[in-house]
C-alpha cells in the first residue's frame, strides 16, 4: 500500500519543489503583528527586529577605573554620584533616646566563650563583663542623647557617610570600619557590645578595599549568601608615622564594619563577577551620558564651523592653470589683510564676489533639549536639579519634580541611612555602658523641602487657627498647646497631651466621692405638743431625731 499524497509532496520528487512552500525563517515570528506589504513585523526587512536572535543585550559596565575618571573629570557624572549622598544628609538627623518601651528590632550577638579575647581590666578572663554605666554621663534621656549625639559628631559620621555613600554610587559598594575598642586584637571576631570600650575612630573604603573571603552558608540562619569576613586590602600605603610595622593585609569581620553593597540585582552576578558587591550607577547611565556629551561636543564643532566664509572668483580654474595656486593664495591673503586692517573687502566687479554663510542649526537646540530630558530619566534625577537650571514654560515650577525626588531621597535615608546610624548609636550606647536592648532608641530625617519664610509664617498662622478652635471647644488647654509648639528647641506642629496632668487637675477640681456612703438617721415625726409618738422608735430602742412641724 503506497503513501497517500496530501498535496504537499510531487510523484516521485523529494525536497519538495513544486509542492507546499516551505516556511521562511524570517517568517517563524508569530507573537506580533505582521505585513506582508510593509514588511513590519517580518526579520530581514522590519529594521527594529534586526537583534533578534542575533545580537543579545550587552550592558555596559563601568569598571573602577572609568567610573574614577568620570567622577575626577566629568561634571554630569560628579552630579549624578553625589547628589542622592549630598541630599540625603544635607538636614542631618535628630537622634531620640531614652523612651520607655525597649526597641524591637535591636538582637544583641551572643559572646562566644571559646573566642580569644583580651580580658578587659578589673574583669575576670573568659567571663564576658555586663553593661556598667559611667559616671560621668548624665543619667537622664536628655542627656544620653545629647552625649550620643556629640560622639556621633566628633567622629565624623556624617563626612563618613557621605563619603562611603558615593563610593557606593561609584565603584558599586562602599564601607566604613568602625574603630570599637572591645578588648580584642583579632578583628575576625564579631563585634561584642559587653566589651566595647569605646569607640574611637570611623574609616571610609572603597569596594576594592574590602574583598569577601567568608560568607554565611546555612540557609537556615540569618544572613544567607552574605559575606561573613572581609579581607582589608588598603589602597594607600606608605611609611608609618609611628615608625612600627602594621599589618596591610587583615580580615575583617561584618560586624565590624557598615556596609553600603551597592545595586544589587542578581545574587549570582555578587557572587561571580561582582565580588560580593553590587554595581555602579554610573553602568545604567553611561550610555545615556555618552549620547549627551557627543551631542554636545558635535553642537561646539558646529559653532566653529557656524559662519563659513564663500570667495567666489570667475575663472578660477583658468587662473590656477595659468598662475598656479601660488596666485591663488596670494590673492586670498590680501583678502584677508585688508578685511583685518581696513575693516573692508575689495573685489574686482566683474568676477570676485565674497560672502558669509550660515550653518542651519534650526531644531539643533530641541534636540539637545531631548538628549538632557533623555539623560535626566536614566539618572532618575529632576532636570532642574542635574542641569542646575530653572524650569521653562509659562507657570512652571518643577517642584513637582522636585518633591518626588525627595521622596525617593527618603526611601535612600530609610534604607540604608538609618540602619548605620542606629548601628552606631548601639554601639556608642554600649561604650558608655548602656544596654541597647533596654534602652529604646531611633533616629527622625529633617524633612528635605525647606519652606519659604512666607510660607512657614502662613503654616504657622493655619495651625494657630487650629489650635483656638481646640482651645475653645476645650479639646486641649492653652498649657498642652503652649508646650507642644513651643516647648522645644524650635517650633513643632506636633501636639502632645499630658493625660497624667489632666487627671491631676479633675482631682483637685472634684474630690473624690465615697462609693458607700453611711445613709444619715431617719427624721421621726412629732405630735401637736412636740412629743415622739412610742411607735416611732427603731427596732434596736434608740429614738430618732424630732422632726419638728
Amino acid at each position: 500500500m503506497g503513501r497517500r499524497n496530501a498535496g504537499q509532496f510531487t510523484k516521485g520528487v523529494s525536497g519538495n519543489p513544486t509542492g507546499k512552500p516551505k516556511t521562511v525563517d524570517a517568517r517563524a515570528r508569530t507573537d506580533a503583528w505582521m505585513n506582508d506589504l510593509t514588511g513590519a513585523g517580518i526579520l530581514g526587512r522590519d529594521k527594529t527586529l534586526g537583534s533578534i536572535g542575533n545580537v543579545s543585550f550587552q550592558p555596559d559596565v563601568v569598571s573602577d577605573i572609568a567610573a574614577l575618571g568620570l567622577w575626577r573629570g566629568d561634571a554630569i557624572a560628579a552630579r549624578v554620584i553625589e547628589s542622592v549622598p549630598n541630599e540625603a544628609l544635607r538636614q542631618g538627623w535628630e537622634l531620640q533616646i531614652g523612651d520607655d518601651e525597649p526597641p524591637e528590632t535591636y538582637k544583641p550577638p551572643v559572646p562566644d566563650p571559646a573566642k580569644s579575647m583580651v580580658a578587659a581590666p578589673g574583669s575576670a578572663p573568659g567571663k564576658p563583663p555586663a553593661f556598667a554605666r559611667k559616671d560621668e554621663v548624665d543619667k537622664g534621656a536628655k542627656g544620653l542623647q545629647e552625649t550620643i549625639s556629640k560622639q556621633l559628631q566628633d567622629l565624623g559620621l556624617l563626612a563618613a557617610l557621605k563619603d562611603a555613600m558615593c563610593f557606593q554610587r561609584a565603584y558599586g559598594g562602599g564601607a566604613i570600619l568602625i574603630g570599637a575598642n572591645d578588648y580584642t586584637t583579632d578583628l575576625r571576631e564579631p563585634l561584642d557590645l559587653k566589651r566595647v570600650k569605646s569607640v574611637d575612630w570611623l574609616t571610609s573604603l572603597e569596594r576594592r578595599e574590602l574583598i569577601p573571603r567568608y560568607f554565611y552558608n546555612d540557609p537556615r540562619a540569618p544572613k544567607f549568601g552574605e559575606p561573613a569576613i572581609y579581607q582589608l586590602v588598603p589602597t594607600i600605603t606608605g611609611t608609618p608615622v609611628d615608625a612600627e610595622y602594621h599589618a596591610q593585609y587583615m580580615e575583617v569581620h561584618e560586624s565590624r564594619l557598615l556596609i553600603f553593597p551597592g545595586i544589587r540585582v542578581s545574587r549570582y552576578a555578587i557572587s561571580q563577577g561582582g565580588q560580593g558587591w553590587g554595581d555602579s550607577i554610573l553602568s545604567r547611565v553611561i550610555s545615556a551620558l555618552r549620547d549627551y556629551q557627543s551631542a554636545h561636543q558635535s553642537g561646539a564643532q558646529l559653532l566653529a564651523d557656524f559662519s563659513q566664509a564663500v570667495y567666489t572668483i570667475n575663472g578660477l580654474s583658468d587662473l590656477i592653470d595659468q598662475d598656479g595656486p601660488g596666485a591663488l593664495m596670494q590673492r586670498l591673503v590680501s583678502v584677508d589683510v585688508m578685511r583685518s586692517t581696513a575693516r573692508a573687502i575689495l573685489v574686482d566687479a566683474n568676477g570676485e564676489k565674497f560672502e558669509r554663510q550660515a550653518t542651519p542649526m534650526s531644531g539643533f537646540p530641541e534636540m539637545l533639549d531631548r538628549f538632557s530630558t533623555r539623560l535626566a530619566a536614566a539618572c532618575d534625577m529632576p532636570l532642574t536639579l542635574l542641569m542646575g537650571q530653572s524650569p521653562g514654560g509659562l507657570n512652571a515650577t518643577g517642584e513637582s519634580d522636585i518633591r518626588f525626588f525627595y521622596d525617593r531621597v527618603a526611601s535612600v535615608q530609610a534604607l540604608q541611612v538609618a540602619p548605620a546610624i542606629l548601628r552606631m548609636v548601639e554601639i556608642c550606647l554600649a561604650a558608655i555602658g548602656e544596654d541597647p536592648d533596654k534602652v529604646n532608641h531611633s533616629v527622625r530625617f529633617k524633612s528635605l523641602w525647606q519652606p519659604s519664610e512666607k510660607e512657614s509664617a502662613e503654616a504657622h498662622y493655619t495651625q494657630a487657627q487650629a489650635d483656638a478652635v481646640y482651645i475653645t471647644n476645650q479639646v486641649v488647654s492653652p498649657e498642652e498647646i503652649a508646650l507642644s509648639r513651643f516647648g522645644g528647641d524650635r517650633f513643632s506642629y506636633d501636639t502632645h497631651i499630658d493625660f497624667d496632668a489632666r487627671a491631676d487637675q479633675e482631682a483637685i477640681v472634684a474630690p473624690a466621692v465615697d462609693a458607700d456612703p453611711t445613709p444619715p438617721p431617719p427624721m421621726l415625726p412629732v405630735d401637736e405638743s412636740g412629743a415622739v409618738p412610742d411607735d416611732a422608735t427603731n427596732s434596736s430602742g434608740a429614738v430618732a431625731p424630732r422632726a419638728d412641724v
